[in-house]
């Protein structure tokens, strides 16, 4: 009787040993994303966490001091797997797992027919050398993209181009409005002169060496040529998806510019994509598709032969990247991303103001710089005298003496 006693005294601690741990979510009212920090983690521990209706998307970020690490799993409330042996959207070829930081999202695919965060408590175990982790979770009052912008660190290489600095600008400013969101805050910064031209250890050094304290926030490299273990590229993204702070090897994308300002804007938004958690549509040389259903793909054959003449090179995300379509479910995974400042609510926003030079109090007075409506109002801006009413995605403004951008819901 006794021994039978200390048996399930055995099975019941061995049962409560193998309990999650849950973690506390507070969303804070008009937070667009609330970032929770989760400690003392090792390898197979598991986490619970219950998330409220409304949730627009949310990312898991995994850290170690040594070795590779991330999330073996991801579980919804109704079971689905999210993700699955560190692998998304039941594709084996689709790795999350990295070395010292990875990071897993959801909806990163829409395989499931769905591509709503569901309410409930979410399951997830940690694999690798983990050592700890940040919940990055999402939500609006109604749980629709609300639109939002992008803050940029810029770090310019020298001996790019002439005239590189506004050329940067012109850059980053013809990439916004973009899937709904605007440029936010910019700075410009220098890098050395040795990451003029980028090998990938010398890109990893400068990922960790960004210094920006804003998050979200996107560090983008701006450098000459980019030497990547297989070859030069145009462009690189450091993790699929990225982390959105400073000081990883997961912080950034880095853009080799040519001088051809469409070309540029292509590359920047192409690993954008990437960072915000698109996957290629067909890889190459792998052949390996994205997790996404309405997105075209491409035979081995016209890869090899014709790769132009793929169904997707109109897509943003094809290798080839001819054109710079979007299909809804890669719209829908970027706005569920953490890579952005979103707006919460449907009843407000404030658009800044920028002036080159002085303009006609008449217009709007000098000493403004920002401006708050009510987006039921669907206001009208004046540009230069013509006036522009504001459509559902956003609008930029753009005259010799001011400059307008505002993102608004869909």
């Amino acid at each position: 009787m006794r021994a039978r006693a200390i048996g399930l005294l055995i099975s019941v601690l061995s049962s409560c040993a193998d309990e999650p741990r849950r973690i506390d979510v507070e969303l804070r009212d008009g937070e667009d994303v609330t970032v929770i920090p989760i400690d003392d983690l090792a390898h197979g521990d598991r986490i619970v966490f219950r998330l409220p209706s409304n949730i627009v998307g949310f990312s898991i970020a995994s850290f170690a001091h040594e070795g590779t690490v991330g999330a073996y799993y991801i579980v919804s409330p109704s079971g689905i797997r999210w993700v699955d042996d560190y692998r998304v959207g039941k594709n084996p070829e689709l790795l999350l797992s990295d070395l010292l930081v990875s990071v897993a999202a959801v909806p990163q695919t829409d395989v499931f027919g769905t591509m709503d965060v569901e309410p409930g408590d979410w399951h997830v175990r940690f694999g690798g050398s983990i050592d700890r982790a940040e919940l990055w979770i999402r939500r609006t009052e109604d749980g629709r993209f609300r639109g939002g912008t992008v803050d940029v660190d810029a770090y310019v290489a020298p001996n790019i181009l002439d005239n590189q600095e506004s050329y940067v600008r012109s850059v980053l400013e013809a990439t916004f409005p973009w899937v709904g969101l605007t440029l936010g805050d910019v700075r410009y910064l220098s890098l050395p002169a040795e990451y003029t031209v980028l090998d990938a250890s010398e890109f990893e050094a400068a990922l960790t060496a960004t210094s920006g304290e804003r998050m979200p926030m996107l560090n983008v490299l701006f450098v000459a040529m980019l030497n990547n273990l297989d070859g030069t590229v145009r462009g690189k993204a450091a993790r699929l998806p990225g982390y959105s702070g400073s000081r990883t090897l997961a912080s950034g994308v880095a853009v080799a510019l040519e001088g051809t300002l469409e070309e540029d804007v292509y590359i920047l938004r192409h690993e954008m994509g990437h960072f915000m958690g698109l996957f290629h549509t067909t890889d190459y040389p792998t052949g390996v598709v994205d997790p996404l259903l309405d997105t075209p793909q491409c035979d081995e054959t016209l890869i090899e032969t014709a790769h132009h003449e793929c169904p997707d090179a109109g897509n943003l995300m094809s290798p080839w990247m001819i054109l710079d379509g979007l299909t809804e479910s890669q719209e829908r995974v970027i706005r569920g991303s953490s890579a952005y400042r979103g707006l919460s609510s449907a009843k407000s926003m404030t658009a800044s103001i920028s002036f080159s030079s002085p303009i006609s109090p008449t217009i709007v007075p000098t000493e403004v710089r920002k401006v708050t409506f009510s987006m039921e109002e669907r206001p009208m801006i004046s540009c230069s005298g013509v006036r522009v009413e504001t459509p559902s995605n956003g609008v930029s403004c753009r005259s010799g003496s001011f400059r307008v951008c505002l993102a608004l819901a869909r």
